[in-house]
């Protein structure tokens, strides 16, 4: 294994000195993620980087990984840091390269319905670039304010609209990846975006970074649904219980707008438990 100070003029040299870190109080800050480890995770880990690395193009990511295989020292990508389980913090201390500087949106496809971002830019960003373009994302991950792109994708994250719009990983296009050796590797073909073709992409979803650097992605986007009509009906929904179960019983539909075509009505539901109490008054008499 390379000297440490060797290792810091080659980041240097790569890099320059504005974008490399080595002071003490610079690498405790990326020590720990969202929720800090336990101080006894200390003792069995080596959890603060030797150096914090700051690239701004896939070719220094590239660099990074090339000098990681020469010098022998761990790689761990960072994005928003907004996790809770210390998948971005590194147990061998190495290179910590943080991808927040990398945050640029690419391109835009409104015919195509995609949208091309670096993997440094934050959910909040590109959802409000998304916005202004009359689109919407069909997901937005949970902690979207710092969760990174790149981020999102390595840890297989979840978020809000998945009922409606499915997994985050359906809504993934297209991925650059740096992989291992330094070499670059897109995942789908530009002319195959629904990917009816070879498709690598989920391969390195939920990979967590071992198989390679996510730096660039692109993104599925869908037209912005306009606010719901005023005559849009409310249910209201009674359950009532009994010593046979919960069963609902009536369902309310209430006119919102003095135009709606809708009057007020009730609508007997079949109980899960057996007839309804109508029924049962009938058959009694």
């Amino acid at each position: 294994m390379a000297s440490l100070d060797y290792a810091y003029r080659r980041l240097v040299n790569t890099l320059g000195p504005e974008r490399v870190a080595r002071s003490e109080f610079e690498r405790m800050v990326y020590s720990h993620d969202f929720a800090s480890l336990p101080k006894i995770a200390l003792l069995q880990w080596k959890l603060y980087p030797d150096f914090v690395a700051l690239p701004q193009t896939t070719e220094e990511v590239a660099a990074l990984v090339k000098l990681s295989d020469e010098s022998l020292l761990q790689i761990t990508p960072r994005g928003g840091g907004t996790g809770w389980y210390g998948g971005s913090v590194p147990n061998r201390g190495g290179v910590l390269i943080d991808m927040r500087k990398m945050n640029h949106i690419v391109a835009f496809d409104p015919d195509g319905r995609t949208v091309t971002v670096e993997a440094g830019a934050t959910w909040k960003d590109l959802e409000d670039f998304v916005e202004s373009k009359g689109f919407a994302l069909p997901i937005v991950p949970v902690n979207a304010i710092g969760s990174t792109v790149g981020g999102a994708i390595n840890s297989g994250s979840t978020g809000f609209g998945a009922p409606r719009g499915g997994n985050l990983r359906d809504a993934i296009a297209r991925l650059q990846v740096v992989l291992p050796d330094g070499s670059l590797l897109k995942t789908a073909s530009e002319a195959d975006v629904d990917g009816h073709l070879a498709n690598l992409t989920p391969l390195f979803f939920g990979a967590e970074g071992t198989l390679g650097i996510i730096t660039e992605a692109t993104i599925r986007v869908v037209p912005k649904i306009a606010r719901w009509p005023r005559t849009m009906r409310r249910w209201r929904v009674g359950i009532t219980s009994s010593s046979r179960g919960p069963s609902v019983r009536t369902a309310r539909i209430r006119r919102t707008s003095p135009s709606s075509p809708y009057r007020d009505r009730k609508t007997r539901w079949p109980t899960k438990s057996g007839p309804s109490t109508a029924s049962r008054r009938k058959r009694t008499a």
